[in-house]
């Protein structure tokens, strides 16, 4: 009933803009039932100050490469990432890609490179958070696998990385 701020499409309600939304629901009769009553049901469309989080992309630009012959300086380079250990990465303080502090998550491309036969998988998420029980990549064949990922920006814009098996990890950051 209200266009201005809701419309209504089958099973979907869409909202246009702020102001007090009033749905009606009626249902016609026929020859077994009845017309039911026509019901309206109204609420309240707010809009926030605070405006959404954007996606700003970036030319893919790598972070951190833990491989020894990658030069990359502390805390992003060397050492590997040794099994069953976690290590933390303040992204924000990488001098290659100019990530603002601001940034409250991260567009990665995760790739790990096996030190040995078998690396079981890699779970990445936001520095100061617990680590979840989840994997982020699985290289069971023990071969270099990359993932993709976007992952929240922990304390001071950092992302920790556990390793279940020892391997070598470099990312980049697209957004």
């Amino acid at each position: 009933q209200t266009t201005s701020v809701c419309t209504v499409s089958g099973a979907t309600v869409t909202l246009v803009s702020a102001g007090t939304c009033t749905i009606q629901a009626m249902q016609a009769g026929n020859t077994s039932y009845a017309a039911a009553t026509p019901v309206s049901q109204s609420f309240q469309v707010t809009v926030s100050a605070a405006p959404g989080l954007q996606f700003y992309p970036l030319p893919p630009c790598r972070i951190a490469d833990t491989r020894a012959f990658a030069g990359f300086p502390a805390p992003f380079g060397a050492p590997s990432l040794a099994g069953n250990s976690s290590r933390s990465f303040p992204i924000p303080a990488s001098t290659y890609c100019s990530i603002p502090a601001s940034a409250v998550a991260y567009s990665l491309n995760i790739t790990a490179v096996p030190t040995t036969a078998y690396l079981g998988w890699i779970t990445v998420w936001p520095t100061g958070q617990p680590q979840p029980v989840v994997s982020t990549l699985n290289a069971w064949n023990g071969l270099i696998t990359a993932n993709a990922a976007i992952v929240p920006a922990g304390t001071g814009g950092a992302i920790s990385i556990y390793a279940s098996d020892p391997t070598d990890v470099f990312f980049d950051i697209d957004g």
